[in-house]
């Protein structure tokens, strides 16, 4: 998200021919979405072990709110009713989608694909293929996409059938190290593979939560950077300004902790605190 939070797959198209490089996961969904997307449809699902199979998370969730996320996206807002495979360990999740395939106020088996990233405050879900079966009155609503996977089953036949498949342990919620945040500027040098000192220059795309930007490197206190590319940050920051940015990875380079990563000049006392804590650790491996 990640890495969604959609843009045009154009865009994304021209973006990566621009830079020549591929965009941070966290730079929009997106770009996990059409990664997704992609997975998805280079085979055909045909039955429900498959899309058991693919699912991080199966619930049984009622639509609270829809909202507008980017212009192409909704963010849905989810109380989840019953889980049938894997944990959210919340009673709401957020879910994005492109489409418009469910609606405010009713209830729906949604089969999930789960990603986190520290530029989103909560963890990101999609639904697999716009698999929402639609529920009414304790009875899967018929359709013919639900009609294909129940195959005529109740509701809890249904539920007996997915705990009693192997693949419901299967495809545990990917791993990501996400870090809140650290007790000190120290714990959060030692975490950081790379410590910049940057001026954005120019967005080239944002969300309501990320910003991918293209920036002028001032100082590197840590790590070494051999090409220019966006990079993906917080959407508080703003074109011409000074920030000391905390990252870690190589190839795919994210926020070291979703909380304190970046700092701005204009919290002088702040900065001024980080700048001296940095020199000393510069000093101290020199």
């Amino acid at each position: 998200m990640k890495k969604s939070i959609l843009f045009l797959i154009v865009l994304l198209f021209s973006l990566l021919l621009i830079t020549g490089c591929n965009l941070s996961r966290s730079s929009a969904i997106m770009e996990h979405s059409d990664s997704k997307i992609e997975t998805q449809n280079a085979f055909e699902i045909e039955a429900l072990d498959q899309l058991i199979e693919l699912s991080h998370n199966i619930v049984y969730g009622k639509v609270e709110s829809i909202e507008d996320f980017d212009g192409t996206t909704k963010k849905i807002n989810v109380l989840i009713t019953k889980e049938l495979k894997g944990k959210t360990e919340s009673d709401y999740i957020d879910v994005y989608e492109y489409e418009d395939f469910l609606e405010v106020g009713k209830e729906y088996l949604l089969f999930l694909e789960y990603w986190e990233d520290e530029l989103y405050p909560r963890p990101v879900y999609n639904v697999i293929r716009t698999h929402a079966f639609e529920v009414s009155n304790g009875k899967i609503v018929e359709t013919k996409d639900s009609k294909k996977f129940i195959k005529g089953r109740s509701k809890n036949e249904l539920e007996k059938f997915i705990a009693s498949s192997p693949n419901v342990k299967v495809k545990s919620v990917p791993e990501k190290n996400i870090i809140e945040k650290t007790n000190s500027v120290e714990e959060l040098i030692n975490v950081s593979g790379h410590i910049l000192h940057i001026i954005p220059r120019e967005i080239i795309a944002e969300n309501k939560y990320v910003k991918n930007v293209n920036v002028e490197i001032l100082d590197e206190y840590k790590g070494e950077i051999n090409k220019k590319f966006p990079l993906s940050l917080p959407s508080s920051i703003e074109v011409g300004k000074e920030y000391i940015i905390f990252l870690k990875g190589n190839e795919e380079l994210d926020l070291a902790t979703r909380e304190g990563s970046v700092v701005s000049k204009e919290d002088s006392k702040l900065w001024d605190s980080v700048v001296s804590k940095l020199q000393v650790e510069v000093e101290k491996n020199n």
